[in-house]
């Protein structure tokens, strides 16, 4: 048998496609990339998501395929269809990040004639670049609290 994208002898198969061991590296390895990078992508998502587990009878009158569930991560229970993302994991990381940004981006309260300030606000400026970094702030939200924080007399 030879491969069906080339002339090479077919040493495997993928669905229907008979391939060679090139032929079928090539078919895979964008899809191996692609999945290694939503898993990078998601890795702190997927730590904040709860999904739902069936606990609980099927539920037709709602749908074919619902069911009784519960959170895996935080145990709210819904009717759903299982394996979908719990809405209250997902309510509390939005959250969460609404509150990080929030404390990342107010400058800190402190008095420009100590001693400690240029340090301080070294620190609140390290601060927002891990922030940018995390992608919980944008770096132009990061700009514009420190120019504030400038015309406000709180940073150096």
């Amino acid at each position: 048998m030879t491969c069906d994208r080339c002339a090479a002898e077919a040493t495997t198969s993928l669905a229907a496609a008979r391939l060679c061991a090139s032929c079928k590296e090539g078919v895979l390895a964008p899809i191996r990339a692609r999945v290694a990078e939503y898993d990078a992508r998601d890795a702190v998502r997927a730590a904040w998501q709860g999904y739902g587990v069936q606990r609980g009878v099927l539920r037709p009158e709602y749908g074919p395929k619902d069911a009784e569930l519960a959170c895996d991560q935080c145990g709210a229970e819904w009717v759903g269809i299982p394996g979908a993302a719990c809405w209250w994991c997902w309510d509390r990381n939005e959250k969460t990040i609404a509150w990080q940004a929030q404390a990342v981006l107010t400058p800190p309260d402190y008095d420009p004639d100590d001693r400690n300030y240029t340090n301080v606000m070294g620190a609140w400026i390290d601060r927002m670049a891990i922030a940018v970094e995390a992608g919980i702030i944008a770096r132009e939200e990061a700009t514009r609290a420190y120019q504030r924080g400038v015309r406000h007399g709180h940073a150096a």
